[in-house]
């Protein structure tokens, strides 16, 4: 399992951090943003494969 962080531009939330395993996403934790909301998310993608996720998500800004 690899471990990353993302730093969005633009949003409320000022960093996501994830774990990747067999191109899936694991144990996804946002900093700043409405937490409610962020933690739906996170359990949304749970297990969820990562080109997947970037097709859904894609283009909203």
């Amino acid at each position: 399992m690899s471990a990353f962080e993302y730093a969005p531009q633009g949003v409320c939330s000022r960093l996501m951090q994830f774990d990747i395993e067999d191109n899936k996403i694991h144990n996804l934790k946002v900093v700043g943003g409405c937490n409610g909301n962020l933690q739906g998310i996170g359990k949304l993608v749970e297990g969820m494969d990562i080109d997947e996720v970037i097709s859904r998500v894609e283009g909203i800004r």
